[in-house]
């Protein structure tokens, strides 16, 4: 009993560790691509520290895919909530400009992506805007959300049957846009525009972007994953 109740405790405590960084470092064993693919590093730019991949064990079930509706949890008043929320990511798609997305007023304001943008606000060359379509339905969660919850990474080594994988979080690791944000993103209301309000019972269609430097990554190999330790999902990107 007294180990069971560690083990939960434990459990708890990561995943109330949600929005924290990733941690710890170790070499891929088994990869996919070639040498050169394997020996870059995190997506950098001038001044940007870079990483080592992220290893992970995971679970076969961890790995998902695109079209799959995904439970994702909460945590409320110190509680892990289970299959709190549900996702579908229905849609990816890589694009070589703002305007080519449709979003030329996301150009505006984003200091966490000047490093990949040049002095006017365009993409640089081989960079990309990686905009995806998803569902979100509130089952039983808060009806605060954080759109920053999901992140993309670049798979490095991945093995669903051995449970074993190791990723490159990418910089920046956050959506860059967001198509329903409580606030302007700016001096005064940027911490609100990741945000947004869901019902219990209600659901919304929402569009994420995020910035993807192809010279440093392989797009087809990117994983977009929510939740924490053991909850974490993976979702391979199609586009």
């Amino acid at each position: 009993m007294m180990n069971q109740s560690r083990k939960g405790a434990g459990r708890l405590l990561a995943v109330l560790l949600l929005l924290c960084a990733l941690t710890g470092c170790h070499t891929a064993a088994d990869g996919f691509g070639t040498a050169a693919d394997k020996g870059k590093n995190t997506q950098v730019a001038e001044g940007i520290t870079e990483e080592q991949p992220q290893f992970f064990d995971v679970q076969k079930a961890q790995f998902r895919k695109m079209g799959e509706t995904i439970s994702g949890i909460d945590v409320q008043h110190g509680t892990v909530i289970e299959e709190a929320l549900r996702y579908t990511f229905t849609k990816a798609a890589l694009f070589e400009s703002f305007a080519e997305a449709g979003l030329e007023e996301a150009k505006q304001n984003l200091a966490e992506a000047a490093p990949f943008l040049t002095e006017d606000g365009e993409l640089k060359p081989g960079v990309r805007l990686l905009l995806v379509d998803v569902t979100v339905q509130n089952v039983r969660a808060e009806s605060l959300r954080n759109i920053t919850e999901l992140n993309i990474l670049s798979g490095v080594s991945v093995s669903a049957e051995k449970g074993k994988a190791s990723f490159f979080e990418l910089y920046p690791s956050g959506p860059v846009w967001f198509s329903n944000p409580m606030g302007k993103r700016g001096a005064d209301g940027w911490k609100e525009y990741y945000y947004y309000k869901l019902a219990a019972g209600q659901s919304k269609e929402l569009k994420v972007a995020w910035i993807i430097d192809t010279s440093s990554y392989d797009t087809e190999h990117l994983y977009l994953t929510f939740d924490a330790d053991e909850e974490r999902k993976f979702i391979k990107i199609t586009v």
